[in-house]
């Protein structure tokens, strides 16, 4: 499945009218959480109503923030998948009623397990950038998606 299709797939099927996107959740550790940075800037910047925020998968477990729930969508990043903190957030994540997408390179990861959707990148010296423009992907795909109104009846909400 491809990145447009995955996450116009969730949007349907997650959010609506009623209960539309209102906040994403960007959490990793170490390197996994700095290329989340790049979606975070742009989403900031330039979504007017709907709100980023990027944590460590420590303190995303440890202290949650209070909008996490079903108007959530929930972005865990970890370049091996098994990193426990991360796995914990994006079960954490879905115990709280949020969409959960998770990053990884490993398609036997235990993360996997933990996520609504999830994207499998490549990783090594050539591919090194490519999970930050996978993610810098998704998320432009996301508000492109909403901007639209992907979603029927759900108004416009994002001010690009």
């Amino acid at each position: 499945m491809n990145t447009t299709t995955l996450i116009t797939d969730l949007l349907h099927s997650h959010f609506s009218a009623t209960s539309p996107l209102k906040h994403i959740a960007l959490v990793a550790c170490g390197g996994s959480l700095v290329d989340m940075y790049p979606a975070h800037y742009f989403l900031n910047r330039e979504a007017s109503e709907l709100r980023s925020y990027m944590m460590t998968a420590n303190e995303f477990v440890y202290a949650p923030p209070k909008t996490l729930g079903p108007q959530t969508l929930t972005i865990v990043c970890s370049h091996g998948g098994n990193t426990p903190e991360s796995v914990a957030a994006a079960q954490l994540a879905q115990q709280n009623g949020s969409a959960t997408i998770c990053l990884t390179h490993n398609p036997d990861a235990s993360l996997l397990k933990a996520a609504t959707r999830h994207i499998l990148y490549e990783w090594g010296t050539p591919a090194r950038s490519s999970i930050t423009r996978w993610l810098s992907s998704l998320i432009c795909v996301s508000m492109h998606s909403i901007t639209l109104k992907v979603m029927p009846a759900t108004p416009r909400f994002i001010t690009v």
